[in-house]
């Protein structure tokens, strides 16, 4: 275990790698569970395989942070890696010539994932704890980039500008990928 934040009833353990059958089954459910309908309604999958999902909680490149109420619950997930290869859907061109100085010193954190319990994501603000304590276990003078469906996440930017500005952070849009669709014999 790297370290425990606590804040109210809820604790965030960070850890390198989970091995334990049982644990892994559970976040599965988890994010699962949290991701069935995203895939559903987006036309670019939003998630992991059972068999990714798994590979990365084993993945010690990939820092865990584990959302857990005071019973032991498990709430939520974050997903954290400084090695952009672990991403391999992002450019790393992109970062390399816009933020070359954080490409070249490997302080460049993106979330690959950030997944909440279905059942307390809307009545608590859980996913600020944990998206705050993973912003705080990044170094100064670092960034940290995600990338989500704005379709299914419409409230994310003030979401994250909110927790960010909690943070001292800023924090700016990159870009966006669109998904268009030509349907022929339709009466358009």
């Amino acid at each position: 275990m790297l370290k425990e934040t606590r804040k109210d009833t809820v604790t965030v353990k960070r850890v390198k790698r989970i091995d334990s059958p049982e644990e892994i089954q559970e976040l599965w459910e988890l994010y699962d569970d949290a991701f069935r309908k995203v895939n559903e309604e987006s036309p670019c999958r939003q998630s992991y395989t059972e068999e990714e999902f798994q590979e990365t909680l084993q993945d010690e490149d990939i820092e865990k942070s584990i959302l857990i109420d005071r019973f032991g619950k498990i709430l939520g997930i974050g997903l954290t890696t400084n090695n952009l290869d672990k991403v391999p859907w992002i450019s790393q061109a992109f970062y390399q010539k816009y933020f070359p100085d954080h490409f070249r010193n490997r302080s460049i954190y993106y979330i690959k994932g950030l997944v909440v319990s279905s059942k307390r994501q809307k009545r608590t603000m859980i996913g600020s704890i944990l998206l705050s304590h993973m912003i705080d276990t990044f170094p100064q003078e670092s960034i940290g980039c995600f990338d989500y469906s704005e379709r299914m996440n419409e409230n994310m930017p003030e979401f994250v500008q909110r927790v960010g500005k909690e943070r001292a952070c800023a924090g700016r849009l990159l870009d966006k990928q669109v998904y268009f669709i030509f349907e022929k014999g339709s009466n358009i």
